[in-house]
């Protein structure tokens, strides 16, 4: 979003996070519909586009607390959808690939996630698992649909990325900028 101020664009930002979840179960319970539908934080995006109007939603990570719903409520509005992508939480639910210090991609390609669920991929619990699944499966379609552009970091993110069904035309390939840390040194 510097970038986007650098260039003269106002940014409005919403942010929460997933650091806020109240531990134990009544903290997991309050945050297990956010995958498919997350009340508040459908409320409080639905406010701020409305209140503001934007040309255009940049979406990072919207997984627990937000919601992928908030796609639908942007097409209802008329407002086009960009989503950076930071990890591969589109094809699994810790969005890593990994499990147990090694690459897996049990559930890339699957129809309903379950070796996820299985392995209890996130945050280490079943429990927790299910509903990130879910979500995954009940928007499916609101992300293959929904966003008009993807910005991938990686070619095997993008690649990713079509296996779950996002057509490879709406992914452009944009890596992390990074500035220089300082001069060059002389040897």
């Amino acid at each position: 979003d510097l970038l986007l101020r650098d260039g003269g664009v106002e940014v409005v930002e919403l942010f929460t996070d997933s650091d806020d979840i109240a531990g134990g179960v009544r903290g997991a319970l309050a945050a297990a519909p956010g995958p498919v539908y997350s009340r508040a934080g459908v409320r409080r995006f639905t406010a701020l586009l409305e209140e503001r109007r934007p040309d255009v939603v940049h979406l990072h990570n919207v997984f627990p607390l937000i919601s992928p719903y908030v796609v639908r409520v942007a097409e209802r509005h008329g407002t086009p959808v960009v989503q950076t992508v930071h990890n591969y939480r589109h094809s699994c639910v810790n969005g890593l690939h990994l499990r147990d210090g090694h690459t897996c991609t049990d559930c890339l390609g699957t129809r309903l996630g379950l070796p996820g669920v299985q392995h209890g991929c996130y945050r280490g619990s079943r429990a927790q698992t299910v509903p990130m699944t879910l979500g995954q499966v009940v928007h499916r379609r609101t992300w293959r649909n929904g966003v008009a552009r993807y910005l991938a970091l990686t070619p095997f993110m993008r690649d990713t990325l079509t296996v779950t069904g996002i057509p490879a035309d709406r992914i452009t390939i944009r890596p992390t900028r990074v500035g220089h840390p300082g001069g060059r040194s002389e040897e």
